[in-house]
């Protein structure tokens, strides 16, 4: 997902403005500040989920003590109350970081659009209808990130259930399928991006051809004000 942190800086350089040193360190200072944030929020859903891993270890000792002793077909039945708890537990803790995720990315996208709402509007040489533009396209990059990644979670939540629903593969299938699905989300991830890369580039090419036409159209308007003029004279 292209964030919106670079996208600011991007979006400046579309349009002719002068950065003074007092902004160019709000700039600083901003992406900094989100990007400290970023690695807190990644850095504490690390942790939940060590400390996940760590209780489903310690599930896993306590259940083979509390079999011990059970006849074959009563141990069966507590391994598999068990292991449905445990897939209903992860299930919701996995929606529950997702959830997480999707706010804070929401949150970060709200600070991004404020911060280049308030860049454009300082820009005086930018039209009304040239920061509506800017604004909309990284809005519309925004929305397109968000969709793209919802997809591919629920592409994960699918896969990863019709595994654990798959009682005939053994560990290495499952491996060789967790490693083939991984990697073809990774490729249909970087193919997104190249995108969405194309399209900043288009937008920012647009946006020189479209100052350069208006240069053009002003400078061809000089000499018949000009002859106007005399020829009412």
């Amino acid at each position: 997902m292209k964030k919106l942190a670079c996208a600011l800086a991007a979006a400046l350089m579309l349009s002719p403005i002068a950065v003074t040193e007092s902004q160019a360190a709000k700039n600083k200072e901003f992406k900094k500040q989100q990007k400290s944030e970023t690695a807190a929020h990644k850095n504490e859903q690390k942790t939940e989920r060590k400390e996940f891993r760590e209780k489903r270890k310690q599930e896993k000792t306590e259940l083979k003590e509390s079999v011990k002793g059970l006849s074959g077909e009563e141990k069966g039945e507590a391994i598999k109350a068990a292991k449905k708890e445990q897939s209903s537990e992860k299930k919701e803790f996995m929606q529950g970081q997702h959830e997480e995720n999707k706010e804070f990315r929401a949150k970060q996208h709200a600070e991004n659009m404020a911060d280049l709402k308030t860049s454009l509007a300082a820009n005086s040489k930018l039209t009304d209808a040239e920061r509506q533009e800017i604004e909309k396209f990284w809005e519309t990059q925004y929305q397109q990130n968000a969709a793209n990644w919802e997809g591919r979670n629920a592409e994960v939540k699918t896969f990863m259930d019709g595994l654990a629903a798959n009682q005939t593969m053994t560990n290495e299938e499952r491996k060789a399928s967790i490693k083939d699905f991984f990697s073809g989300q990774k490729a249909e991830k970087k193919e997104f991006r190249e995108q969405q890369k194309q399209e900043n580039k288009e937008f920012k090419k647009k946006r020189k051809e479209d100052k350069k036409k208006l240069r053009e159209e002003m400078k061809s308007n000089k000499p018949a004000a000009a002859t106007s003029e005399v020829t009412t004279d």
